[in-house]
């Protein structure tokens, strides 16, 4: 599993539970849990790149002038 920007397991399911939650409150993910459930999958088969969507997601935000999710 690809270690998210705190270092460590616990840094990387607090960033994927984070990129999560961001993406349910726009609206972009309909079943958070079947959404965890596939990055689980990805990531027992070594193909989940967690900062890699960190990244574009940041970038995204920039772009679009980011307003805060789920007031």
């Amino acid at each position: 599993m690809n270690e998210g920007p705190a270092g460590g397991r616990s840094g990387t399911a607090t960033a994927a539970l984070a990129l999560i939650f961001e993406k349910f409150c726009r609206g972009e993910v309909s079943s958070p849990t079947g959404y965890l459930r596939g990055m689980i999958r990805k990531a027992g088969i070594g193909e989940l790149h967690l900062t890699r969507s960190l990244r574009g997601r940041r970038k995204a935000m920039r772009l679009a002038e980011f307003s805060a999710p789920c007031a």
